[in-house]
């Protein structure tokens, strides 16, 4: 199925060299998608990001069987903790979808 290609929001440019994918989910699969403000979140000193690769230790930590409201509150308590403050530094957007049947 074809799709009507437009301007992606906030970009000016129309050529941004997207390329579409597609992808199966297996049963109990979990599909993340994130805001920057979830991988660019600093420490108490502000030198050090929690980054990708701790993002990925928390996301696999989302066993199949947890409901994805607990694996949110896993991903916001993660940040929390690396912060060391209750306060967003940037805006934390977290969209989890899963394959269930």
């Amino acid at each position: 199925m074809a799709f009507k290609t437009g301007r992606l929001l906030g970009y000016d440019d129309g050529n941004m060299n997207l390329v579409d994918h597609r992808l199966t989910l297996e049963v109990g699969d979990t599909l993340v998608f994130y805001t920057d403000g979830y991988n660019e979140a600093r420490e108490p000193t502000k030198k050090q990001q929690f980054g990708t690769e701790r993002l990925r230790q928390v996301f696999a930590s989302f066993d199949g069987s947890l409901p994805l409201a607990v694996c949110a509150e896993k991903a916001k308590a993660a940040i929390d903790q690396f912060t060391g403050v209750p306060a967003l530094q940037d805006d934390l957007t977290l969209l989890l979808l899963r394959r269930t049947e």
